[in-house]
């Protein structure tokens, strides 16, 4: 098969799934209005969800992205999810639940788009798999190396050593990049 006639093909398996999306949303939207649901540890209002995902895919827009159904489709799987951090598999599996013939190129895909446009992170944060997370708010990680647990921490936790290090040596420190590593409260005692 050409070249252009699997961009054709991909171009129409996405445009059906476009049309799959927006019935699902229409369907599901009078149920989710009214509906609470756990989410991060905190009860949210599924309208609150809602208006997360519509920020998020305004910043696409805003960035100069396009919205697409597969980009809808990650977000709110994302904003879904019990947990913050996800592998790429995680979303996968997620977005599948939805639309069970979705691509597994195609997440990687756009998971790598929305970093390039700031919606998504991508984080080392262990030995395992990269993990992704929405960086709607500017948070760092704290990764316990004996149990594995991920915490967040307040953006202006290294401000002082990234002004420090700016002064002395003339570099930019990108401390969101970087997972702080130690021992959880727990494991440290």
């Amino acid at each position: 098969m050409s070249r252009n006639a699997r961009r054709e093909n991909a171009r129409r398996e996405d445009a059906d799934r476009v049309d799959a999306s927006r019935e699902a949303t229409r369907r599901d939207g009078a149920c989710r209005e009214a509906t609470h649901r756990e989410h991060g540890g905190r009860h949210v209002e599924a309208r609150a969800v809602g208006d997360v995902a519509g920020d998020i895919l305004q910043r696409i827009r805003g960035d100069g992205g396009r919205v697409t159904a597969t980009r809808r489709l990650i977000v709110e799987a994302m904003l879904d999810a019990a947990s913050h951090h996800l592998t790429a598999n995680d979303i996968v599996d997620a977005v599948r639940r939805r639309e069970p013939a979705f691509h597994r190129s195609t997440v990687y895909r756009t998971l790598d788009r929305l970093a390039e446009l700031g919606v998504v992170d991508r984080m080392q944060i262990g030995a395992g798999p990269a993990v992704y997370h929405l960086s709607a708010r500017p948070h760092h990680h704290l990764v316990c190396d004996r149990c594995g647990a991920v915490q967040e921490a307040p953006p202006d936790a290294l401000d002082a050593v990234a002004a420090r290090l700016a002064g002395t040596r003339g570099f930019v420190l990108n401390p969101a990049a970087t997972p702080l590593h130690g021992l959880c409260a727990s494991c440290a005692t």
